[in-house]
């Protein structure tokens, strides 16, 4: 029977009831068991795997459950076959935040996959799986492991990476078959000594591992690698020497400032990787590692090499890129075996030789000084050269006798010339010579018969080699910015070249027909920026052509039978004298990038809106007059530029095809109106119609419902369309330089607002509320008349926000307020927020307005030199107007009359708490009546002043339930005077 109760019965009928009762036999028990799997794997999803003997697997994964069938665990029939034979179970990729307990009892369960699930944590009784081999339990938020973990004795794996585990259980390397523990990804402090009794691999990385424990040398350590790059590791212990049977150790990204001398008894050591550390030197001991065959010192502080490293005769691959080494050492020459070599990054000057090293395949010695090397020779099967981004003025002439070279890599030196002995190099496929001085190639370069690529740009070549054609197997020729001014004059260009990049140069004899004609396999064409009037016809040849950029050159047409150029993927036509394109552009069927901005084209040839793979069209600053209104809704356009041209109107569109573009630009034309149907273009996410003479934005601008950019500033816009609060995604809005006067109430709907521009415009106010929107970040209101300051964390860096007199900064029109202007109802009407009402019954204050004027008293702050006088002829002055604008009745209802210097507190106290002294309430008020007298309470304040007045909605309950409440109101200390007026209730 199963240990759990039926929480949920099974609908089962009652002959079904009877019949499970009759069940005595194994052979029927076990089917009606194999019955009930499949309702369960049919309701959730899962599949059965049958193995031998009887035994099966369950596969829940990627199912989102959150917890496993409970008939599993309640039916009795399945229980007992699932604990009998099921040996795998997979539950990855679900919504599991726990495990049953009862998973315990399957003890034929060999492999439990529980990986990117939500767990916290294991049940305890998952020890008792005696047969369980692997765990995974890898993307999780678990913060520990079973204690007692290790009585699954036949653990083999222990996946645990990417949680949040804090630290390992103590026994948990005691698992006598245990050959991995992956932990990695956690945030594991420290580790216990069992971990070095793992058989083969243990997996700390990016943890918080500050030192690795010291190995207990009683017991036989059998731990063949050790991951612990990404911690806070500082030293070594000594006892490392223990470990005999270490093979692999990865310390990199770490603090390790010294290694001990005891690391050279790792005699067993093939791999060692100690990059990204703080290493100054390495121990003579490094040189007792007889089997290490990697050794990686990227990224730390050596300046020196040790001379015992002549000692590893099994290096392979070397890197110390990234130190403070000033030579080559000569110890290096002695490892006879290293295949890899990286001293790049570092201060090395000078290289006397490089030879005696038979084995070596590639080389590094970039971004270095080097300035000179007398000798690379004796290193036959050396493939890969690099030598970029040093002073190098000249190559060596044994640099021929590396018969295996294949990549020359020179670029970013001072070359003049290649070495004449270049020409024996006939393996060699690729030379970069970028950015030398070096003005003419040698004769012998066209003897390299497997040259596949040429990199000479930003030279001064004055000539290619002669004859060119000799290299046949020439795929890519780069050679840019130099000043070659014939592509000619050294003979016929190889016919296999695909990419060729001649931009920078001065062809002033034009680009001659018959090069097209012999380059037919050309798929890239740069010739930008080369003073070119025209192209041959026979530029329509080039069928395969993908790529074509005539930037930056007085060509003023292109000739027709480039709409032969089916293959033609981007061109670039832009900064040319081009007043029209070919008539046929459709033939251009692939067609993914147009750029032809800075023209003087007026128009756009008809039915340029069939082009199915359009994706970004850019004819800004044309003059362009008219666009066909099917452009906005081709099928594929994301990217549409035709700001700086004269276009007047856009029309409507007549098809209602969805448009998938995403970024419009249509500032500086001669729009007064959008018309087209915004519908279409619900997609966009920028849109700018800037410095146009639009009247108004399109009413339908919500529409645009992904917009995240929007700018109409230098229109003649006055108001805001009503639904444009509808636009979520909304983050910038530039409004500038209209001619706007109020901003809509809605606005502060936009959630996602956090950029504003209003300069230039006549707003006085922002809509209530608007300060509050949780994203805004920014507020530019320049040029404004705003009658309230915007608050300082909404206002630029660059704006002052105090003026010269210490005044306050109002908005951005930087006026300096008088006590009268600020005294005024109409400019400054505070309103008390909830928080400060806590215990008040009113939720939205109201403002009453009064027949009487209010007479207000101008007064100047005051001086520093009769600070005294001025107060006391403030005290008179507060005391003469209280007098003349008390009201004749009291009130129930709070009013305060905002000023200038005065901060007002409101403070509810409730019972019969007594008041502050010398607050208004106080006896010494003879207004303050402490009975609470109905007679001095009017029923309405149509004779007050306008001010704010506060009314309490719940005074009615707390009248009947006989609770008094008095509200006090208390002025803080200021320069500055004006009159208060308050009433009690």
């Amino acid at each position: 029977m199963p240990p759990r109760k039926n929480t949920v019965r099974p609908n089962f009928d009652f002959a079904t009831m009877q019949r499970r009762r009759k069940l005595k036999s194994e052979k029927s028990r076990d089917k009606e068991a194999d019955r009930i799997l499949r309702l369960v794997l049919k309701r959730t999803g899962g599949i059965r795997i049958d193995g031998e003997n009887r035994t099966f697997s369950l596969k829940f994964s990627g199912l989102q459950l959150e917890s496993l069938p409970i008939e599993i665990f309640e039916d009795e029939f399945l229980y007992e076959k699932c604990e009998r034979f099921l040996v795998g179970l997979d539950l990855s990729a679900n919504n599991l935040k726990f495990l049953d307990k009862e998973l315990g009892d399957f003890g034929q369960l060999k492999t439990l996959d529980c990986s990117k699930n939500r767990l916290r944590l294991l049940p305890s009784t998952i020890c008792k799986l005696s047969a369980l081999t692997e765990l995974n339990v890898t993307y999780n938020v678990l913060i520990l492991l079973p204690r007692n973990i290790h009585e699954c004795s036949q653990l083999t794996m222990i996946r645990a990476a990417h949680n949040k585990i804090r630290a390992l259980p103590p026994q948990i390397g005691f698992i006598p078959s245990l050959l991995m523990i992956d932990v990695g990804h956690n945030r594991i402090k420290s580790i216990p000594k069992s971990v070095y009794y793992i058989k083969k691999v243990l997996n700390v990385s990016s943890n918080q591992l500050g030192c690795l424990p010291e190995p207990d040398t009683k017991r036989p350590r059998r731990i063949r690698c050790i991951e612990a790059s990404h911690n806070h590791i500082d030293h070594i212990s000594l006892k490392i020497s223990s470990l005999q049977m270490l093979q692999s150790l990865n310390l990199s990204n770490n603090h390790l400032v010294s290694l001990p001398e005891t690391i050279g008894n790792l005699q067993q050591l093939i791999g060692l990787d100690l990059c990204e550390n703080r290493l100054e030197h390495l121990p003579e001991s490094v040189g007792s590692l007889d089997k290490l065959r990697l050794l990686d010192l990227r990224k730390n502080k050596l300046q020196t090499l040790p001379e015992s490293m002549s000692k590893l005769e099994d290096l392979v691959t070397l890197d110390c890129a990234e130190n403070l080494i000033d030579s080559l050492p000569e110890n290096v020459k002695a490892l006879k075996a290293l295949q890899s070599v990286d001293f790049s990054k570092n201060q090395i000057r000078h290289i006397t030789d490089i030879s005696g090293m038979p084995d070596l395949v590639t080389m590094d010695l970039s971004h270095n000084c080097l300035s000179h090397i007398d000798n690379i020779d004796e290193m036959p099967v050396l493939a890969n050269l690099n030598l970029s981004d040093n002073q190098l003025e000249e190559l060596p002439e044994t640099l021929g006798n590396l018969c295996s070279l294949e990549k020359i890599q020179a670029a970013n030196n001072q070359l003049q010339n290649l070495p004449q002995s270049v020409g024996r190099l006939r393996s060699v496929r690729e030379i970069d010579v970028t950015n030398n001085q070096i003005s003419s190639f040698t004769t012998s370069l066209r003897k390299l018969g497997k040259l596949k690529s040429l990199q000479a740009g930003n030279n001064g070549l004055t000539s290619l080699p002669q004859p060119f054609c000799f290299l046949r197997s020439l795929h890519e020729v780069d050679i840019s910015n130099n000043e070659l001014t014939s592509l000619t004059s050294f003979g016929p260009f190889p016919r296999g070249i695909k990419r060729l990049r001649a931009n920078g140069n001065l062809f002033k004899e034009g680009i001659p027909g018959k090069l097209f004609s012999e380059l037919k396999l050309l798929t890239v064409l740069d010739l930008s920026s080369s003073k070119i009037t025209s192209l041959p016809d026979s530029v329509g040849r080039l069928r395969l052509l993908r790529e074509l950029n005539l930037e930056n050159n007085r060509i003023s047409h292109l000739p027709e039978t480039s709409s032969n150029l089916y293959s033609l993927m981007r061109l670039n036509i832009s900064k040319n004298d081009m007043q029209k394109l070919p008539s046929n552009v459709l033939k251009w069927r692939h067609l993914a990038e147009l750029l032809a901005s800075n023209n003087r084209l007026k128009q756009l040839p008809e039915d340029f809106s069939q082009l199915p793979e359009l994706l970004k069209l850019d004819v800004s600053h044309n003059a362009i007059e008219e666009v066909e209104p099917g452009i906005f809704v081709m099928s594929r356009l994301q990217v549409l530029l035709l700001n700086n041209n004269r276009i007047s109107k856009l029309e409507k569109n007549s098809t209602e095809a969805q448009s998938s573009l995403r970024e419009v630009d249509l500032s500086e034309n001669c729009l007064e109106e959008i018309q087209t149907e915004l519908d279409n273009l619900s997609k966009i996410h920028y849109f700018n119609a800037s410095n146009n003479n639009l009247l108004e934005i399109p009413h339908d601008i919500h529409k645009l419902k992904w917009a995240s950019y929007l700018n109409f500033a230098g229109n003649k816009v006055q108001k805001l369309p009503k639904k444009m609060d509808r636009m979520k995604a909304l983050k910038e809005l530039d409004l500038s330089h209209n001619q706007i006067e109020q901003l809509p109430q809605n606005m502060k709907r936009c959630k996602n607002l956090a950029k504003i521009n209003i300069t230039g415009n006549t707003v006085t106010n922002f809509p209530q509320g608007f300060f509050k929107m949780r994203k805004l970040k920014e507020i530019l209101a320049e040029e404004n008349p705003l009658a309230e300051p915007i608050p300082e964390k909404f206002r630029p860096a660059h704006l002052t926000p105090v003026t010269e007199e210490g005044a306050l900064y109002m908005g951005e029109v930087g006026l300096q307020a008088s006590v009268t202007d600020v005294m005024k109802v109409d400019a400054e009407v505070q309103t008390i927020s909830k928080s400060q009402l806590k215990r008040s019954t009113s939720k939205k204050p109201a403002a009453r307005e009064t027949a009487e004027p209010r007479k207000v008293i101008k007064e100047e702050p005051a001086n520093n030199e009769s600070t005294v006088a001025k107060k006391r002829q403030g005290r008179a002055t507060e005391k003469a107007s209280r007098a003349a604008l008390k009201p004749k009745d009291a009130t129930r209802d709070a009013v305060v009359v905002p000023s200038a210097g005065d901060k007002l507190l409101l403070s509810v106290r409730s019972g019969n708490n007594p008041p502050e002294e010398g607050g208004i309430n106080s006896t010494d008020n003879p207004e303050y009546n402490p009975q609470g007298s109905k007679k001095a309470v009017p029923s309405k304040t149509k004779d007050l002043p306008k001010c704010v007045t506060m009314k309490t909605g719940k005074s009615d309950k707390r009248k009947q339930s006989g609770k008094k409440v008095r509200f006090s109101l208390t002025r803080t200390q200021s320069t500055l005077s004006s009159p208060l007026i308050s009433a009690t209730g």
